[in-house]
């Protein structure tokens, strides 16, 4: 028996607004999406939208809390619940004709894991850089073709950090 079920619904971020997710059928489709995103460093072409990838760490540093709602209000289950999709199935976000897919390790890590950033001298969120980014792509592509990936890393931009937020990702985001 053939299933009708998609492979994969990807939470999308439309021209500022959430849209209807962006259904990918077959694991194909999906990897024939994600390598389209793929590029090399420097050039992704992130533009005023790449502020929107780490929008809830903006949050947390602004109010010193992800969200208002009550805690186990509707509304506060309804966020949490849309803030795990997105760090279990990655983000589209797309912007005058331009598209980026935030894969889920990576937007968790962007968003909910505050290291310490030499850089700042400070504990803070990462910020987006394009080389994270697109090992993040790579590892997600090496996964799709049922392979490994092996990453030769710049030191200081906190790959390693980024490594162990799969493992926090595990613990905190589980589908309990």
């Amino acid at each position: 028996m053939i299933s009708n079920t998609p492979y994969i619904e990807i939470p999308t971020w439309d021209n500022g607004n959430w849209v209807e997710d962006t259904i990918f059928q077959t694991r194909d489709d999906f990897k024939i999406f994600v390598q389209s995103c793929f590029s090399i460093p420097g050039k992704y072409n992130f533009d005023e939208t790449s502020l929107l990838f780490n929008k809830q760490a903006t949050v947390f540093n602004t109010q010193g809390y992800y969200c208002a709602a009550p805690v186990r209000s509707k509304d506060f289950i309804e966020y949490w619940d849309f803030e795990k999709l997105k760090c279990r199935k990655g983000v589209i976000f797309k912007n005058k004709g331009k598209f980026w897919h935030i894969p889920r390790d990576y937007y968790m890590f962007l968003n909910f894991l505050r290291i310490n950033d030499k850089e700042k001298k400070k504990f803070d969120f990462p910020g987006i850089r394009d080389a994270q980014y697109h090992m993040a792509l790579y590892e997600l592509l090496a996964e799709l073709n049922y392979k490994h990936c092996a990453i030769l890393k710049k030191r200081q931009i906190a790959s390693s950090y980024f490594h162990c937020a799969k493992m926090i990702k595990l613990s905190v985001f589980s589908l309990r």
